[in-house]
């Protein structure tokens, strides 16, 4: 449960189409998940390493810091 928090939030962070990008992140578990984790980079999937061409077709824009408005 604390990974699809901190998936959540990432895209949150990131202003990411959040369906989109758990879609993205599934298939590509679909490719992987027989590989050892040692052999996996996950650090890919984080948005700053999106290829461009995802990056445009999930709209990351740069990261943004929600204040609390109080």
């Amino acid at each position: 449960m604390a990974t699809m928090e901190s998936i959540i939030q990432t895209a949150n962070l990131w202003d990411l189409d959040l369906y989109s990008y758990v879609a993205y992140l599934l298939k590509q578990v679909t490719l992987i998940r027989d590989l050892p984790n040692r052999e996996v980079d996950f650090s890919k999937y984080l948005p700053w390493n999106l290829p461009p061409d995802l990056r445009a077709e999930l709209s990351v824009k740069t990261i943004t810091v929600k204040k609390n408005q109080k």
